[in-house]
């Protein structure tokens, strides 16, 4: 059975899909046919291959969710276990120790004042709190099985429609635009931009549409910085999937991983004087500066931002490898980029 989805527009969304695509990638041998165009993504699964399928997304979702609880500091400096399994092969996002007085002074000798009770923590790019974790985690495995079950059995003549695609719905298949599962859902009547309706009304969305943005909102390698006091993510906003799943793959492979033995230690040149206030935080050891997200090569140049290397276009983000006298790759003209 083959099954196409388009791109939806939503950048958050969108994410999501080439987050899709790149998980259907590693399970290949379940496919009859993978194929991503600029406009949608198109699968073929046998008829004997969907719970399988659907039993291998669902066991990776679950490990991505895993993967955003990371240690204490003091728990990497003395090399403590943190994943502690709370059932159903999620691992507590609440988890902490206490400490010996043996244990603090060697954490001593690394960090400056370790806690006593180190506590394990989220991705600062994840977009909720631990107790929305909790909900996306427990709906995780309805999440997964209503998408398969839609896709091969679309509700067909429903009683309503998604409030995004448009798809057909019937009630008992749509699901509540929640912001924990896309930050554009929000809702809050102090903020001007008030969800996709401009209301303050929860609105609801096929199965399709809630899946993408549960497998965005559990991807944690969207670029961020932070920023007194908050955190900012940098989501990238391009009309051709082909183009972002070039830059989903880039942000897998290049950005810094918080998990690495030696990252806790700022480099001297970048001491606490000269370090911004986010850096005082818990998560100071943890935020050091990460490596270009696309590094210079020989015999390349660096557009820079607002203005690349062939004239007077404006891209978002700039600092981009391009080759002396050739197009940007990552920001094409055609998606608004540099030029």
């Amino acid at each position: 059975m083959k099954i196409t989805i388009a791109r939806t527009g939503n950048p958050w969304m969108d994410w999501g899909l080439v987050a899709f695509y790149h998980l259907l990638e590693l399970q290949d041998r379940y496919l009859q046919g993978l194929s991503l165009a600029p406009g949608q993504l198109e699968f073929e699964v046998a008829d004997d291959a969907w719970a399988q399928l659907q039993a291998e997304v669902y066991h990776y979702l679950r490990d991505q969710a895993n993967a955003l609880i990371l240690p204490a500091v003091e728990m990497k400096v003395l090399q403590l276990p943190y994943l502690v399994e709370s059932g159903s092969g999620f691992y507590n996002p609440r988890y902490q120790v206490v400490l010996s007085e043996q244990e603090r002074a060697l954490a001593k000798e690394r960090i400056k004042q370790p806690v006593a009770r180190p506590k394990v923590s989220l991705r600062r790019n994840y977009i909720g709190l631990t107790r929305d974790w909790d909900k996306l985690t427990g709906e995780l495995e309805q999440a997964v099985a209503g998408f398969f079950t839609f896709c091969r059995e679309p509700a067909g003549k429903g009683r309503g429609n998604c409030q995004l695609c448009g798809r057909q719905i019937n009630k008992d298949l749509s699901w509540s635009m929640n912001q924990n599962k896309n930050p554009f859902f929000n809702r809050h009547h102090n903020y001007k931009v008030r969800g996709p309706a401009n209301s303050v009304n929860v609105g609801t969305m096929c199965p399709i549409c809630h899946f993408l943005n549960v497998v965005a909102a559990l991807h944690y390698n969207i670029p961020y910085y932070v920023g007194d006091p908050n955190t900012h993510l940098i989501l990238p906003q391009i009309n051709d999937l082909t183009t972002l799943a070039r830059v989903f793959t880039r942000t897998q492979t290049n950005l810094a991983d918080l998990l690495a033995p030696d990252l806790f230690e700022l480099p001297v040149e970048y001491s606490r004087a000269t370090a911004p206030p986010a850096l005082s935080s818990p998560h100071r050891p943890l935020l050091r500066p990460p490596p270009p997200l696309y590094p210079r090569k020989r015999g390349m140049g660096v557009c820079p931002p607002g203005r690349s290397k062939l004239g007077e276009g404006r891209g978002p983000l700039g600092n981009h490898p391009v080759q002396e006298g050739a197009e940007c790759e990552l920001w094409p003209v055609q998606s608004g980029g540099c030029r």
